[in-house]
């Protein structure tokens, strides 16, 4: 039987996710894999320091643990809140209209809702207000930090989700 193409098992999808992530400056935490830790750039050879959530932007921190989580096999959705300004013409502005205020960054399906903030960030009243009325219906949130800290999230929810089933 021939072996799949690399990037189809779960390690050639985590190297190659990593190395993208190298190649654009994003991913400097420490991922996860099933028994280890490997740090990224030791895995891409690129010699650059790693980058830290405190330096990192929280755009580059929710890349990096989209990609992690992604690469682990957790189904991921950036979700875009709030309403956006289109010009369709220089005269005509309409808005689309997206998620709701406050509704956190990622979603896990079936899971739940990761909320990222860097070291020093913290959520808003309206974020903090729609984590509580998700407790109140029994949908899990979590603000993360890091990667490691999405990657553990993750893995417990599953944990807690093959347990109920």
């Amino acid at each position: 039987m021939p072996r799949p193409a690399p990037e189809r098992t779960l390690q050639g999808a985590y190297l190659a996710g990593a190395v993208r992530a190298m190649r654009h400056g994003v991913l400097a935490h420490r991922m996860a894999t099933s028994s280890e830790a490997i740090t990224l750039s030791s895995l891409c050879g690129s010699g650059q320091p790693e980058r830290t959530a405190a330096v990192m932007s929280e755009t580059a921190l929710s890349r990096s643990i989209r990609l992690a989580l992604s690469a682990l096999g957790v189904w991921v959705i950036r979700v875009q809140s709030g309403v956006l300004a289109v010009a369709y013409t220089p005269t005509r502005i309409h808005r689309v209209h997206c998620a709701e205020p406050g509704t956190p960054d990622l979603c896990l399906p079936a899971l739940g809702w990761l909320e990222v903030k860097t070291a020093r960030g913290e959520p808003s009243r309206v974020q903090l207000a729609w984590h509580n009325r998700a407790a109140r219906e029994g949908v899990r949130v979590a603000v993360v930090r890091s990667v490691s800290e999405a990657v553990a999230v993750a893995r417990k929810w599953q944990a807690e989700a093959r347990g109920t089933r």
